[in-house]
């Protein structure tokens, strides 16, 4: 099912409330993070254990990005961790994607 316009806007102000309470407190704003995309978006997660690997992962993604956060006291060096992971991330799409058109597109 395809999430609708009023989706996009509840997921806004939810981003919104997300930076409020990190305002106040760091875990709390990691917890709200973690629950509002399983709210906003349940029908992506109908198969069960679907739902249950997707929440998994989210949860174990936010959990490394929250424990590096809350054990520097500094965002700096996580937040270079993290682009660089995004980086090397788009480097081997990119490169994927590269293989599978010279395999199965011919040369271009």
């Amino acid at each position: 099912m395809k999430p609708s316009g009023r989706t996009f806007v509840l997921l806004c102000a939810g981003e919104a409330a997300v930076v409020l309470a990190g305002m106040a407190s760091l875990p709390a704003a990691f917890l709200l993070q973690f629950l509002l995309p399983l709210l906003l978006f349940r029908e992506s997660f109908t198969p069960f254990w679907t739902g249950v690997i997707s929440a998994g992962g989210y949860a174990a993604g936010l959990a490394v990005i929250g424990i590096a956060v809350l054990s520097s006291r500094h965002t700096t060096l996580p937040l270079l961790f993290i682009s660089a992971f995004v980086v090397l991330l788009a480097v081997v799409l990119l490169l994927g994607e590269a293989r599978l058109k010279r395999r199965y597109g011919g040369v271009t």
